[in-house]
């Protein structure tokens, strides 16, 4: 599956990724205004805008993704979640 994710000033345009485990996910990061990354810890994901991520989904569970970029007082707010089922 491919997936786009536009992040902008504090909000991704995707609070939420669905997939099934064994799905290859591949995400685009393109960023609407100012600098902006992706991340997913379990996953060892951290892209920065106009960069693309692609893994397998092999880990049951919901996974936060956020900002990885500080991009101002509203990063912290910056997050979503990848549910794999």
């Amino acid at each position: 599956m491919e997936v786009t994710v536009t992040p902008k000033s504090f909000d991704f345009d995707l609070k939420e990724i669905k997939a099934n485990v064994g799905d290859n996910i591949k995400i685009h990061l393109v960023n609407a205004d100012g600098a902006h990354g992706f991340a997913i810890d379990e996953y060892g994901i951290d892209i920065k805008g106009g960069e693309t991520a692609e893994f397998m989904a092999t880990k049951k569970g919901e996974f936060q993704f956020y900002c990885s970029l500080m991009c101002g007082v509203g990063h912290d707010k910056m997050i979503g979640k990848l549910i794999v089922e």
